[in-house]
């Protein structure tokens, strides 16, 4: 079994959660079992709240070095598919704790979460700009709390700090949609400086993927480098593996078309290397994982393999 691979793939292979232990090269980001780690198990970057079929995920706020922050954000990209809680290392539940420490690790974890609200209420009464944001923040700690407390059958209560009602005034509401006019703005500009790039990259050349044109819902771009299949979002699988799934993808697809509806794949009898394939929905966006793939990028890329086989 392989277990040495780059950053990425240790990240997306840990969030598969389908082998015990992995790592990069340098040994600096390696997971077991659930944790994944930073520089040696005295960093754990994030842990798969036990069961991990569950797929809930605490995620360590704490920063080490920048390397270690580029490793939280492969973390969050793997499990995007996941509830993500967000907190201190010493409020990880661990399966070893007792009731009286879980009750005490719940408790801290509504203050934790209650101060955090506090303090993006408060970055937003001072800002002169980003007002917005900040008030946005808080009201995704506030959900998340919430949420929190869903997954462990808590008392909502306890976990529901408040967020002004002003976040939704008019005057926010036209912030917002300057910085989302602007952000779109920068956006079409870099996509149009990039666009030879991602040519390249489609290519299979030796390019790092322009993230101007990484879809903004999240959704993956494929590309064939070699014997693999890789993803605008850094994980790869055999090219075998995608030469005999895609047959089965297209007739699904087709089957939208004629019927409706959706397809699930159980027990994973779809796989992509590391990778199961979970579902197609009824607009024909294939998911496996954290990977979401549309339904025009995976018709370009049944066209691009076809035209290679003829």
């Amino acid at each position: 079994m392989k277990t040495v691979f780059d950053n990425d793939m240790v990240a997306h292979v840990w969030a598969q959660q389908t082998q015990a232990n992995g790592r990069n090269a340098g040994n600096t980001l390696l997971f077991e079992r659930g944790s994944l780690y930073s520089y040696g198990y005295h960093f754990e970057v994030a842990r798969f709240i036990w069961p991990a079929s569950d797929r809930a995920v605490y995620i360590n706020p704490s920063e080490y070095s920048a390397t270690t922050g580029r490793h939280k954000s492969l973390a969050y990209g793997a499990v995007a598919d996941c509830r993500i809680f967000v907190l201190p290392r010493d409020l990880w539940i661990d399966e070893t704790d007792g009731a009286e420490l879980v009750d005490s690790k719940h408790s801290r974890a509504a203050a934790y979460y209650a101060d955090k609200v506090a303090e993006f209420i408060g970055k937003a009464a001072r800002a002169r700009k980003y007002r917005a944001l900040h008030l946005r923040e808080a009201r995704r700690v506030s959900a998340e709390a919430q949420d929190y407390a869903g997954y462990f059958n808590l008392p909502i209560g306890q976990f529901s700090p408040s967020v002004p009602l002003e976040q939704d005034s008019a005057e926010l509401d036209a912030i917002a949609a300057t910085e989302r006019r602007v952000s779109r703005e920068a956006a079409k500009r870099e996509r149009e400086a990039s666009a030879e790039q991602l040519g390249k990259w489609r290519a299979g050349q030796s390019v790092a993927f322009p993230m101007a044109h990484q879809p903004s819902d999240g959704a993956a771009l494929l590309r064939v480098v070699g014997e693999e299949v890789q993803t605008s979002r850094g994980a790869r699988f055999p090219l075998a593996h995608a030469e005999r799934a895609l047959p089965i993808v297209a007739r699904c697809l087709a089957s939208l078309d004629n019927h409706g509806g959706g397809a699930t794949f159980g027990g994973g009898v779809l796989r992509l290397g590391h990778f199961k394939v979970d579902r197609i929905d009824d607009s024909g966006t294939l998911f496996a994982g954290c990977h979401r793939i549309k339904r025009a990028e995976l018709e370009r890329f049944i066209g691009e393999l076809s035209a290679v086989s003829v």
